[in-house]
């Protein structure tokens, strides 16, 4: 393996949009480092051509899936405690708490699981995913099925338990998924130990991926609301929303099943030996085709003689592609088996680690920066009824349950709903230039941080005054949201999966993934007490402290380009 000392937190192809601008000034061609550029730019394009689109890549739209399933658990508790609270007498809020950190636990315990699973040549990133999958299933429908006789105390323990496996399967797939959008738009990323050239269709895969959280976390609310005004029945109400959590995995495993069934009529992929012995038996061959194909010199002659020979080829091709209902089943399959095989080939897992170059700068941009978010957004999300408290009031207390919970699902929905464009934006401008700034993964963070910070301190400077305004009040805390999702809720999810080398990167991406649960472990815990002992507005204001010293780690330990300094 060639030293890779050069490598940073960001390889340059992954990011370069200017690689592509380069094409165009190929006729200016005046030092060797612009011929650089040009060939990049051009292989690049090259490349992006021969990307298969995102809906048409079974494994990118598993990943979508599964990342999909893991928001909406994770956070459907949110919806499912304030039933409960009406429906199990004498619940607490240490019972509520219990239910979250339970989760937390278990999402550590999966990503560190699921990360060193994925980079396992006994299962590999897809026999990881289906296995954390199943255990996603499995604590859904258990959670679900609790029975309401059992004593309270009881009944928040099962719930506990069946919350922490439930934990376990949605912090495996973190690690995954990502790694499986980053390495299947090209199979060299799979299985090359060199520095690749990642094109900006594939960060934007992963940032595909990443974007199904969204989806996931406005599902839940989407759900209860209709669900409150359906029935009154409060006990069906919170079981049908943790059932619901069990449905991504299912219909993932029935696709997979129907994908295996399909590829059972393939012809298995010749090996090795079979590819070398396979122009012997060709030659034996005495079919005119075959004849054809064996001599190319002569064939490339009659071609350029003859135009219709390459349209009919080139017709006849593309019919092929488009035509066989089972080409996509085979991809899948050979996207698998290249995985498996690198898996099998590298040089030992903790030979890799050791052997990272920059191992612990990377870490540092990659699991700090995301425990200090997570402490953030996590911790936020529980703040949620505090703001929307202080903004609205609480004039349903004491009154009707059902109307209370539906102005708590209603109040959550408004707020999913201002964050979830977030993930979209980051989408849309990952790679591109804008305002003549080259959107990376890092100067996309530095704004989400930077933008946090600002709306903290202004939430937290004016929380008297608006709470005397609040639709501003919600409008602000909002954005927040809006910019964690657009900045660094998807630059923590996706850097993992590009920086690391492909024998340690699923494991180094679930340890990543864990470090920033461990910031939400944090956050949830300590996020209530300091707003009883020091207000509401305070903890605003550490939250704005918490977000400058999170883009000060990003503008120190995440580069962006590790052989050029153009843009620095």
């Amino acid at each position: 393996m060639e030293d890779r000392e050069g490598q940073s937190l960001l390889r340059e192809p992954l990011l370069s949009a200017e690689a592509t601008e380069s094409v165009g000034m190929a006729e200016e061609i005046p030092t060797s480092s612009d011929q650089n550029d040009a060939v990049i730019g051009q292989e690049q394009l090259m490349m992006e051509e021969t990307e298969t689109p995102w809906y048409k890549s079974p494994l990118q739209l598993i990943a979508m899936l599964s990342n999909y399933s893991t928001s909406y658990n994770v956070v459907n508790i949110s919806m499912v405690i304030p039933i409960l609270e009406f429906t199990i007498e004498g619940t607490t809020s240490e019972d509520a708490a219990a239910s979250a950190s339970s989760l937390l636990a278990g999402m550590i315990v999966g990503q560190l699981l699921g990360g060193y699973l994925g980079d396992s040549p006994v299962l590999g990133r897809m026999g990881a995913l289906q296995l954390v999958m199943v255990l996603q299933v499995i604590a859904s429908l258990g959670s679900a099925m609790i029975w309401s006789s059992l004593s309270r105390d009881a009944f928040f323990v099962w719930l506990a338990i069946f919350r922490f496996l439930l934990g376990v399967g949605a912090g495996g797939v973190y690690p995954l998924a990502a790694v499986l959008s980053a390495e299947q738009g090209n199979s060299q990323n799979a299985t090359s130990t060199e520095p690749q050239q990642q094109s900006p269709k594939q960060v934007r895969r992963v940032v595909l991926t990443f974007s199904t959280q969204g989806l996931g976390f406005i599902t839940v609310p989407l759900v209860t609301v209709p669900l409150l005004y359906m029935t009154t029945n409060l006990d069906i109400v919170w079981r049908v929303i943790l059932a619901l959590g069990s449905i991504p995995g299912i219909i993932m495993m029935a696709a997979q099943l129907w994908i295996h069934k399909q590829n059972s009529r393939h012809e298995p992929i010749p090996t090795t030996e079979q590819e070398e012995s396979q122009p012997e038996n060709e030659n034996c061959n005495n079919d005119p085709q075959d004849n054809y194909n064996n001599n190319p010199q002569e064939n490339q002659d009659e071609e350029e003689a003859d135009p219709t020979v390459q349209n009919g080829l080139q017709e006849n091709n593309n019919n092929n592609t488009e035509e066989s209902p089972d080409a996509d089943d085979g991809a899948l399959m050979r996207d698998i088996q290249i995985m498996e095989e690198q898996l099998r080939d590298n040089t030992g897992r903790w030979a890799s680690i050791q052997g990272e170059p920059m191992l612990f700068r990377k870490l540092l941009g990659t699991a700090g920066t995301w425990f200090l978010f997570d402490v953030l957004f996590y911790g936020n999300a529980l703040f949620q009824p505090i703001v929307i408290e202080a903004a609205f009031g609480s004039s349903s207390k004491g009154g009707d349950p059902i109307i209370e919970l539906r102005e708590t699902a209603i109040n959550s929905l408004i707020l999913t709903a201002i964050a979830l464009p977030g993930y979209g934006v980051a989408g849309l401008v990952m790679g591109r230039r804008i305002c003549g700034i080259l959107q990376t993964p890092k100067y996309i963070m530095l704004q989400g941080f930077a933008l946090m910070a600002v709306l903290y301190f202004a939430i937290g400077t004016n929380w008297s005054a608006l709470k005397h305004t609040p639709v501003l009040l919600v409008l602000l805390y909002g954005m927040t949201f809006f910019a964690a999702n657009n900045g660094p809720n998807t630059t923590t999810f996706i850097l993992p999966s590009m920086v690391f080398s492909p024998e340690c990167r699923s494991t180094l991406n679930g340890v990543s993934a864990a470090a920033g649960k461990l910031g939400a472990l944090t956050g949830a815990t300590l996020f209530e007490p300091v707003a009883e002992t020091y207000g509401d507005a305070n903890v605003m204001l550490i939250c704005s402290g918490i977000a400058v010293l999170a883009f000060v780690m990003t503008w120190w330990f995440v580069q962006m380009h590790p052989t050029s300094h153009r843009h620095e």
